[in-house]
């Protein structure tokens, strides 16, 4: 159970730090085993624990309310919900919230009116005010009437036919198989061909780029559709947050592509690669090297050592090695020297901190005893925070701890849930035992 609320947990973090603005992070959803509650950044219960089974953060100061005993979704404000629970889910992208029933969706005002009915196997904002939407099932083989929406929900036909719609659109543009010639392009936001389709794999734009793919291979194009980079690749790398460097797989190995003149910077004849925040790191020989947004060299190690960019605060970045349940974790430099001691996992909270657990294992065979792992011993698991210099500044005793907002943590220890600010210090305390 604790794995199941941990993982909950993570997924609420994740809606709190993309909440749109310091304003919003005034009123901080806390997840629990025996429900949600919703307090202010001074310790105030805005909504007791035990109205509903979740509250989530989404747009514009609305939240979402899930109901204890349906698990239904309403939409509400910082005083409960003001909508009835119709919906099976609700989220926001951007600005926009959409609302789910049974296989269609729909779009909601941040005051609960429907802007848009449930009436649409797909829907997303087409960047003009309006929307595009599909009214047949998306995911079988059949073709799918295109239809845009203006600003007040009235519907039009484009007379575009489409297959494997699979994204919301991006700076303007939807990728998009057309019926016609089973290939790629993108519609623009009245829904007709911006692009016209011509490409095996096509995918959302970022910051005027976007990676698709040719039967030579994979490259990147422009938004009027031509090649940036040529398609010889397997895969190439379309972060959301580019460094100096972007990486690119295929024969020729490693290739970091360099984002100004879009020619190969740097060249690994085998590996691979990963990157996030303008990081990117690059396994190959034996070794295993850390690239800066600037395109420095920042260190590097062995192979045996995994560096995670996803987990990298100013000067510090998560390094781990060896096999998962040691104490294989830790905090490193720059320079590529570690600053912490060893824990069994540590992951950025932000702010400069990073929770840090540990752990008793237990040896688990598999296959008939041909693969033994270690895994958690249930209940022994306690997290701590750590600063960028290495050092605990809350102590390695919580059953749950996480980020609320950018200067607020919460833990929970023997029944007792506590709202701390970033420093470690405790400002409430609150009884949040099972009845």
């Amino acid at each position: 159970m604790k794995g199941i609320r941990r993982a909950l947990c993570i997924l609420l973090v994740t809606a709190m730090l993309c909440a749109p603005s310091l304003a919003e992070e005034e009123r901080l959803a806390v997840g629990l085993f025996s429900g949600a509650m919703l307090i202010d950044r001074d310790g105030e219960v805005l909504i007791p624990l035990g109205e509903y089974q979740a509250i989530y953060p989404l747009t514009g100061g609305a939240f979402a309310f899930v109901d204890m005993e349906s698990g239904k979704y309403a939409l509400g404000n910082e005083t409960g919900a003001v909508t009835e629970f119709l919906y099976d889910f609700i989220e926001a992208q951007g600005d926009t919230i959409y609302c789910v029933e049974g296989p269609c969706y729909g779009v909601l005002t941040p005051e609960g009116e429907q802007a848009v009915p449930c009436q649409y196997t797909y829907l997303t904002h087409n960047g003009e005010g309006g929307y595009l939407g599909l009214r047949t099932d998306p995911y079988d083989e059949n073709p799918d009437g295109v239809y845009h929406l203006d600003g007040d929900g009235a519907e039009t036909p484009t007379g575009v036919k489409v297959l494997h719609v699979y994204a919301r659109m991006q700076e303007g543009l939807l990728p998009a198989m057309s019926t016609e010639n089973g290939m790629y392009g993108y519609l623009g936001g009245d829904g007709l061909w911006a692009i016209a389709p011509q490409y095996e794999y096509a995918g959302p734009f970022v910051e005027g780029r976007a990676a698709a793919t040719a039967s030579t291979g994979a490259g990147l194009i422009t938004p009027e559709g031509s090649w940036l980079v040529t398609p010889q690749y397997d895969y190439v790398d379309n972060p959301e947050t580019p460094g100096k460097y972007r990486y690119a797989t295929g024969e020729a190995g490693v290739c970091l592509i360099d984002n100004d003149t879009w020619r190969v910077a740097r060249r690994f004849p085998e590996g691979s690669a990963f990157s996030a925040q303008g990081y990117v790191v690059v396994t190959s020989g034996g070794e295993t090297v850390l690239f800066g947004p600037e395109g420095d060299e920042k260190f590097r190690l062995s192979d045996e050592y995994i560096i995670s960019a996803w987990d990298i605060q100013g000067e510090r970045v998560v390094v781990s090695r060896g096999e998962w349940g040691e104490e294989g974790y830790c905090l490193y430099d720059m320079t590529g020297e570690p600053v912490s001691d060893g824990y069994q996992w540590i992951v950025s909270m932000g702010n400069g901190l990073f929770a840090a657990a540990r752990f008793q294992v237990e040896k688990r065979a598999y296959q008939e005893g041909a693969l033994t792992l270690n895994e958690e011993v249930p209940g022994t698991m306690r997290e701590g925070c750590l600063d960028g210099e290495g050092q605990l500044i809350i102590p390695m005793e919580y059953e749950i701890l996480y980020a609320l907002s950018h200067d607020r943590l919460w833990t929970e220890k023997d029944g007792k849930g506590y709202l701390c600010d970033e420093k470690g210090q405790v400002i409430q305390e609150y009884d949040i035992s099972l009845p």
